[in-house]
């Protein structure tokens, strides 16, 4: 994620509602007009203060004169006060009739408070002076999105009509998270300069503490401390996101994600390529191909495909009833890398399964009735550590020797491991997954007020333009940081 375009920063006057209905008002302009206003600022600054000083003068003058008796001091002074001399020559002119008049009674003081208040008003026209230049910012200031390709991205539009699919947005804004995620959340704070200048907020302030396994005691690995709990807690949308809401539209948002290592025991199953039709190799093998003789493939069993109308993609008699993924084992024996697979159930789901459709039906262990759920199967091919591992997720014990007799390495117990979400690495993992989520959704918010069409030019195939007075306004309601060119 790059700053802004400066093609799509509003210029002129707005209300930034974070700074009330009076601090909050805004001018945003280019440097080069910046420079004109500082100049007109401290222009006006400097005949404001004159006047004001005259004016000053003329009503003490005016108090004072009352029309009675009055000794030589004060008709000098009053002398004095009509010529409207400026605050440093006043002060020098007191000084001058305290000297001439101090061998009377009372003269200092008559000629002492003058002076001091002339001072006082020198040093405030002289701090205004100074501060009416920090009125105009340069650098990591907050703009307001104006972009013309405002809108929301319509799924379906874009599934019948996007064109390129590895060049369009909607292909690439979860790479751009997970970029954005590296450099902005997980890397040390001295990485991180370039993160300020994007977004209100770099990084979203998450806690994470440990908690018990939220799935069934059948299921969770462990019986305490076996999970970690991700909380944001209460989220201002204006705070934390950018947006500029009034104080009657403003949205609180919180997001709490538990993530917990599940253990493969009863769960993955050894199949013959035989047991698996045409078909059932084009919905669960990640890449379709004629399978060798006599192939072995390892399902894991969380859950089966069930469509709309309860017709199940395997029969329940079946062993592969509650099959998730199928993998092939001649992949899994014969690369070392790491993979991982994603399921999910929304809690509550507004595009509900057609019948026409398999939608992924978790088993009733991991089941969720009032949160979203995230199933990840991770598969680690053949790979080979120096030392015994002894996290949950990575678990390696088995010693492996090489045949040069120098090294001995240990490899995995079992080639698949399960993960929702994703002690003490694969809690590592699953911050690295939230920071992307909370990243992504970042991107998307800012994205609305941006416009797909900024980042894909073919956009508006599948780019709704705002319908509604309040889809408009969300338009304009999206404060961004900007390094330079603005002020």
């Amino acid at each position: 994620m790059s700053e802004l375009d400066d093609r799509y920063v509003y210029r002129g006057v707005w209300l930034d509602q974070t700074g009330g209905s009076t601090m909050g008002r805004t001018i945003t302009v280019d440097t080069n007009t910046s420079v004109i206003i500082v100049a007109l600022l401290a222009i006006m600054s400097t005949i404001g203060a004159t006047h004001l000083w005259s004016l000053l003068l003329f009503s003490f003058h005016q108090q004072r004169a009352s029309g009675g008796s009055k000794d030589a001091l004060f008709q000098q002074q009053q002398a004095l006060l009509r010529t409207m001399p400026a605050p440093g020559n006043f002060v020098t002119e007191m000084i001058k009739l305290w000297w001439s008049w101090r061998r009377k009674g009372r003269v200092l003081l008559r000629c002492l408070l003058p002076a001091l208040f002339s001072l006082l008003f020198a040093a405030s026209t002289l701090t205004a002076s100074v501060f009416s230049s920090a009125i105009v910012s340069s650098s990591d200031i907050q703009v307001l999105v104006d972009s013309p390709f405002c809108g929301f991205r319509n799924a379906t539009r874009y599934l019948n009509e996007h064109g390129s699919f590895e060049n369009d947005y909607v292909s690439t804004y979860e790479s751009i998270g997970e970029t954005y995620a590296l450099d902005c959340y997980i890397k040390s704070d001295t990485s991180r300069s370039r993160c300020n200048n994007i977004f209100v907020k770099p990084r979203i302030p998450v806690t994470i503490e440990e908690a018990e396994c939220p799935f069934s005691a059948k299921i969770c690995a462990t019986k305490n401390f076996s999970a970690i709990v991700m909380d944001s807690g209460l989220l201002d949308m204006n705070e934390h996101f950018g947006f500029n809401l009034g104080v009657n539209d403003g949205v609180k948002f919180r997001r709490r994600t538990t993530c917990s290592v599940l253990p493969p025991d009863g769960y993955l199953t050894i199949i013959n390529s035989s047991d698996l039709s045409r078909e059932d190799k084009l919905l669960y093998l990640s890449q379709p191909r004629y399978d060798f003789s006599e192939e072995q493939f390892e399902a894991t069993l969380y859950g089966g495909f069930v469509s709309g109308n309860g017709t199940k993609w395997f029969n329940a008699t079946s062993k592969l009833d509650q099959a998730t993924e199928i993998r092939s084992l001649l992949y899994t024996n014969s690369t070392r890398n790491y993979r991982a697979d994603g399921w999910m159930k929304l809690g509550s789901d507004p595009f509900p399964c057609t019948d026409d459709d398999y939608c992924w039906t978790p088993v009733p262990e991991i089941s969720q009735k009032e949160s979203d759920l995230v199933l990840m199967v991770v598969t680690i091919g053949q790979i080979r550590y120096q030392q015994p591992v002894e996290d949950p997720l990575f678990a390696a014990h088995t010693v492996y020797n090489f045949t040069t007799g120098k090294n001995t390495s240990f490899k995995r117990e079992q080639k698949l491991t399960i993960a929702t979400v994703s002690d003490d690495q694969w809690k590592i993992e699953a911050i690295s997954q939230d920071s992307k989520v909370w990243a992504v959704l970042q991107i998307l918010l800012a994205d609305y007020a941006i416009g797909a069409q900024a980042t894909e030019p073919h956009a508006y195939e599948y780019v709704d333009k705002p319908a509604t007075a309040a889809e408009q306004s969300l338009c304009h309601a999206m404060r961004m940081k900007k390094s330079g060119g603005f002020a």
